[in-house]
């Protein structure tokens, strides 16, 4: 999953959060970054992806800047994969 690096998301840090909070936020994570893995395969659009991430309150312009400085990164050889 390396390839994946550059577009992945974190999950927030919220120390008032309980386990279940935590579990959903975990759950939420997981689909946001199977669906990018899913467009990195070609078997999901990025406008599916993008309305995926609003839909789960990610910035997508801010969200798509970030992956557009990770990808430069990685090409001029700041960021290893």
């Amino acid at each position: 999953m390396a390839a994946i690096a550059p577009f992945g998301l974190v999950t927030p840090d919220n120390p008032d959060w309980n386990q279940a909070d935590q579990a959903a936020e975990f759950a939420r994570y997981c689909q946001r970054q199977r669906a990018i893995q899913e467009c990195l395969d070609g078997s999901r659009s990025p406008d599916e992806v993008l309305e995926l991430l609003s839909d789960h309150s990610v910035d997508v312009d801010e969200y798509l800047a970030e992956v557009s400085e990770n990808v430069s990164a990685v090409l001029s050889g700041q960021l290893i994969v």
